[in-house]
């Protein structure tokens, strides 16, 4: 009896260690993404001073950022306090989406630390996310939530509708609003923007899909819109957190690649009413596809431990699929992610222009060592069945001529 005893309480601390080192995590990455968190202040007309009515979240390095449109609207004089003390007065709104409650403001600032933005897919589902926001104009972040369901809001009494949120299960109060949730690689997934009235404070905008709104404001730098892309420096800020495991598997140097050469001509309407749609369906864009980038999130996982497995399989040969190490020219992007303390680690490959995600997947491993040859094999199961179900397109010269 003393001996099961103790077990039990070994394994209870064990239990408590881990749960511990998790919120550790994620405390830091809130702590390391609380740079490119600002605070929100407002002064209505005749007011003596400016009060804080929230956060918001800067997306580029030209001082754009997001916030909750009921945050800003009405007039009033806006203010924008940075994680550094500086304090801008001059502040522009330059887009709103009132339905989505949605504001994109931007400051006379340049090289302003910036979240980087995670795709949403249903990999995100069950994921662990920390909120991040400024509450009374201190940095302030919650643990211990997670994405619990990507849905319409129109199933949240008093959310609005024609629109997809992230609920997620951490509570949060209305001094979050204009906040943003990160997963453990410290990606931004989704900018707090909740209406008052709503039943629940504890949804998101997905902010991959609000990346349009962005792209269209023009960088102050150029006639040309800042990029939004995983720069190095962001990537320093947001590093995963692996179980540390050495490889076995060592690791060769990545090959240079040609990129193939492809005619391309702009889709234009054909005609007196017709239109251009644009290709969604994930088999067709796969089928279409003729580079592959591959980019890892992991210290434990390289992409080129993938890489070389990926090239040993004659599949890529006969789908005239190549391999490309410069991501700008890739039609496919494939990621590589790790579920920090755990030996998961999901992929995902997307297409890379329209941002549609092709398919997805996950294993179990130690590392790249001896996770790349599995995670070879699931993606190209998963490709080979996508590219099966893509039916051949039937020309007029092959439709046989029905008889008179």
């Amino acid at each position: 009896m003393k001996y099961r005893k103790k077990i039990f309480v070994l394994l209870l601390l064990v239990i408590l260690s881990f749960a511990a080192t998790i919120v550790s995590a994620q405390e830091d990455v809130g702590r390391r993404v609380a740079p490119a968190i600002a605070t929100i202040l407002a002064r209505s007309s005749g007011a003596q001073r400016f009060e804080v009515v929230g956060s918001g979240v800067f997306v580029r390095d030209d001082g754009v950022l997001l916030t909750a449109y009921d945050l800003v609207k009405g007039g009033r004089e806006i203010q924008v306090r940075m994680a550094n003390g500086e304090v801008y007065d001059k502040v522009e709104v330059l887009a709103s989406d009132e339905r989505r409650n949605l504001a994109v403001l931007r400051i006379n600032a340049i090289e302003t630390p910036f979240v980087v933005i995670g795709a949403i897919n249903d990999s995100v589902i069950g994921m662990r996310v920390t909120t991040v926001y400024n509450a009374g104009g201190q940095g302030a972040y919650a643990t211990g939530g997670m994405v619990s369901s990507i849905s319409l809001a129109d199933e949240i009494p008093g959310a609005g509708t024609g629109f997809r949120v992230l609920k997620f299960t951490a509570p949060v109060t209305a001094e979050a609003a204009g906040g943003v949730i990160v997963d453990n690689y410290g990606r931004a997934l989704g900018l707090i923007a909740p209406l008052r009235q709503a039943q629940t404070q504890s949804y998101a905008l997905p902010l991959h899909h609000i990346i349009g709104v962005v792209r269209s404001v023009p960088n102050v730098h150029s006639s040309l819109s800042s990029p939004i892309a995983l720069a190095p420096k962001i990537q320093e800020m947001n590093r995963a957190y692996p179980v540390y495991q050495s490889s076995t598997t060592p690791l060769e140097p990545m090959p240079q690649v040609a990129v193939p050469q492809r005619a391309t001509t702009a889709l234009t309407p054909a005609g007196p009413g017709s239109v251009v749609v644009k290709e969604t369906d994930p088999g067709k864009l796969l089928v279409a596809s003729k580079t592959l980038y591959i980019v890892s999130y992991s210290n434990v996982f390289k992409s080129v431990q993938l890489l070389n497995e990926l090239r040993k399989r004659k599949e890529f040969t006969d789908w005239n699929l190549s391999f490309v190490d410069e991501r700008e020219v890739a039609d496919l992007i494939l990621d590589i992610e790790h579920v920090a303390l755990t030996w998961e680690f999901p992929f995902s490959i997307r297409h890379q222009r329209t941002g549609i995600v092709i398919t997805a997947g996950k294993i179990y491993a130690w590392g790249g060592g001896d996770g790349a040859p599995l995670m070879a094999s699931r993606v190209v199961e998963r490709l080979t069945k996508l590219r099966a179900s893509v039916k051949p397109e039937t020309t007029t010269e092959n439709k046989t001529t029905p008889k008179q």
